[in-house]
């Protein structure tokens, strides 16, 4: 195909789309044009009216249901102390400076804690106003001085590679093809390092 001739035609595809967008969007009630800047009219964004909450489908009370009785109630943070205790990912958090002060024992729950913090967006604040034992001095000096990319990375991968081998042999166990996954971390392309 020509190039003049494909910019043509996908000129005129896209002419065609948004001709039909601008004749559609003026009906949307949920969807409107919000200039920030009044200044400059023409750099508007789509503002999206929030969605209203859809009722809970009734298989989903059976799925907790069945969870519940099963698990029991779990405890995120007990997964997280859990999982470090079978994987030992808070190895790889190391002081940023030359020497560390705490013992690696004494080191452990204020990385889980932090860790914790920033998984599920909490904040250190309010870890530390949840216990009563670690401060958020504490907490804010072990998230300064003990993360990384590199060790946040690093711990990443020695969990996924853990629970990857976990449900490689649970699924031969019961007699499933296993899907081959990729491992994480050095010697694999997914966790390789990028120079």
């Amino acid at each position: 195909m020509e190039a003049g001739h494909f910019v043509e035609n996908l000129r005129a595809r896209m002419t065609a789309a948004l001709s039909e967008f601008n004749r559609i969007l003026p009906r949307q009630s949920h969807v409107r044009i919000y200039c920030p800047n009044k200044n400059r009219p023409e750099r508007g964004l789509f503002a999206v009216a929030k969605l209203e909450r859809q009722k809970e489908p009734k298989s989903l009370d059976l799925i907790k249901d069945g969870i519940v009785k099963d698990f029991g109630m779990l405890d995120l943070l007990d997964i997280f102390v859990e999982a470090d205790r079978l994987v030992d990912f808070t190895r790889f958090f190391s002081h940023s400076g030359t020497k560390e002060v705490r013992s690696r024992e004494a080191l452990r729950p204020l990385l889980i804690l932090d860790l914790f913090a920033e998984g599920t967006n909490m904040g250190i604040k309010r870890v530390a106003n949840s216990n009563d034992r670690y401060s958020y001095e504490e907490l804010l000096y072990v998230r300064k001085m003990y993360f990384s990319p590199e060790a946040l990375r690093n711990a990443n991968a020695a969990v996924v590679n853990r629970s990857t081998r976990c449900w490689r042999s649970a699924t031969r166990a019961f007699g499933e093809k296993v899907m081959p996954a990729p491992l994480m971390g050095r010697d694999s392309p997914v966790g390789a390092k990028t120079s």
